[in-house]
């Protein structure tokens, strides 16, 4: 009977650790990426990984075709999305077996002009160049002939520089592990017509900022209520 119960206990210890090994990519979670379609073909490049997946039709990929096509400037054009999905195989377009592919399960929100980034990077957040890429959960719009809306936070003296995307602006800010401050922040006086009141929105988000995180090479940068005010990428200063 001891021999029966130590090969009872071996089996289940066995289950028990290829339950827990198991690969759980086909759960349900938030992801970042690609979104591309065109000819009948969708495609999804994970920004975690970096690895592409096609898109299976079924799910909510219906809605997030339409939220694709009204949003990318032209044919095939990858823009970057938000959406909650999971990986499971599914047999190819062409040929036999089954590939890992994506099932979308919610409906996603695109953000041109976005990017992932290099998967596996870390920007720093003092002396880079933050390209603001969203706003209050908006995509952000640039006037032509007029700079990026950017920031800069300076290690010396801790001195704020960058651009609204109609003025340019300037000031200080305060640092402590992950709590943020700025202020006070000044801006040139030029009117910019066609923003639709982003520079206002963006000085007043600022302003409401008290932490931020690194993802990669965004900065995202948070109010009191945790909530992502903007969210902006990387470019080294040269």
């Amino acid at each position: 009977m001891g021999r029966i119960r130590w090969l009872l206990l071996a089996v289940t210890v066995l289950v028990v650790a290829c339950a827990g090994s198991r690969d759980d990519s086909a759960t349900d979670r938030e992801m970042r990426g690609l979104y591309s379609y065109l000819a009948d073909a969708a495609l999804f490049e994970d920004c975690e990984t970096g690895r592409r997946y096609p898109v299976a039709f079924e799910g909510d990929h219906a809605a997030l075709e339409r939220a694709y096509l009204a949003t990318r400037s032209e044919p095939g054009q990858p823009v970057f999305v938000v959406l909650r999905g999971r990986i499971e195989p599914r047999p190819p377009m062409e040929g036999d077996g089954e590939i890992p592919t994506l099932v979308v399960t919610g409906s996603g929100r695109f953000y041109p002009g976005e990017t992932c980034g290099n998967p596996g990077a870390t920007a720093e957040l003092q002396d880079m160049y933050w390209k603001l890429v969203r706003l209050d959960g908006a995509p952000v719009v640039r006037l032509p002939d007029r700079r990026e809306p950017h920031l800069v936070l300076h290690t010396a003296d801790r001195r704020l520089a960058g651009s609204t995307g109609c003025n340019r602006l300037m000031g200080t800010y305060e640092l402590d592990g992950d709590r943020l401050a700025f202020g006070p922040i000044a801006t040139t006086k030029m009117a910019c017509p066609g923003d639709g009141g982003q520079e206002a929105r963006l000085l007043a988000a600022l302003e409401a900022v008290t932490t931020w995180r690194i993802q990669g090479i965004h900065l995202e940068l948070l109010d009191g209520d945790g909530t992502l005010r903007a969210r902006l990428e990387a470019t080294p200063l040269t």
